[in-house]
C-alpha cells in the first residue's frame, strides 16, 4: 500500500508518457498475495516491501524507508528510551500480521526474544495515526506516512533500544519471464529512482 500511494503514481505517469496507449493494470494487494500472483504467472512483476521472497525470482531493491515508533505528546516522558521489554509492555497500535511493517517489527522482536501483543490491530494506517494522536498507545509506521504529524508535533518519535526499523522496497519478477521492451522500460523507471 505504501508503494502504491507514494511511488507508483509518478512511475506510471512517466511510463505512460513513453508508452502512450499501452494498457497497464495495477492490483494493490498484500505482499504475500502479490508474490503468489507472480508465482502463478498472472503478473509481469510485483513491487513489495520487506523480506526477499523465496522462489524462482529476480529481486532488486529500488528504495527503502525508515519506520518510527510514535506517540502523542505527553504519552511518555520526553527523551524516554524504552527497552524492548518496555516497548512490548506498552499499549501497541499496530498494522495487521502479514503487512510488511508488522512483519519487520515482529521479526526484529522475535530475533531478540520478544513478542508484540497489540491493543489495536488495523489494516488502515490512518486509524493507527488517529489512535496514537488520541494518546491510546504507541504505533509503528513509515516516515512517508507520518511526515505531517511529526512536523506539526501531533506525534513524537520514541526511541527503543534495538528497534531501528527499516523496510526495503523490492521489484521482483519471475526468473523465466520474457522481458519485452515496455517491461524493460517500466522496470528501468522503477529501479532508477
Amino acid at each position: 500500500m505504501t508503494i502504491a500511494a507514494f511511488y507508483l503514481p509518478g512511475i506510471l505517469r512517466s511510463f505512460e508518457a513513453s508508452w502512450p496507449g499501452l494498457p497497464v493494470t495495477v492490483e494493490v494487494v498484500p505482499a504475500a498475495a502479490a508474490v503468489e500472483v507472480l508465482r502463478c504467472g498472472k503478473a509481469d512483476f510485483a513491487l513489495i516491501e520487506g523480506a526477499v521472497p523465496q522462489g524462482p525470482f529476480v529481486c532488486e531493491a529500488f528504495d527503502s524507508y525508515k519506520m518510527h515508533i510514535l506517540c502523542a505528546p505527553g504519552y511518555l516522558p520526553v527523551d524516554k528510551m524504552l527497552s524492548m521489554e518496555e516497548f512490548c509492555g506498552e499499549r501497541l497500535l499496530l498494522r495487521e500480521k502479514g503487512s510488511a511493517i508488522r512483519d519487520t517489527l515482529d521479526s526484529t522482536l522475535y530475533l531478540a526474544g520478544y513478542t508484540a501483543y497489540p491493543s489495536w490491530t488495523s489494516v488502515n494506517s490512518t486509524a493507527l495515526i488517529k489512535a496514537a494522536e488520541a494518546g491510546l498507545g504507541l504505533t509503528v509506521l513509515p516516515d512517508l506516512l507520518v511526515g505531517n504529524e511529526l512536523r506539526e508535533e501531533r506525534l513524537l518519535t520514541v526511541q527503543a533500544e534495538g528497534l531501528e526499523l527499516k523496510n526495503e522496497l523490492l521489484v521482483i519478477r519471475h526468473r523465466e519471464k520474457h522481458m519485452t521492451a515496455p517491461l524493460r522500460s517500466l522496470l528501468g523507471l522503477i529501479t532508477l529512482r
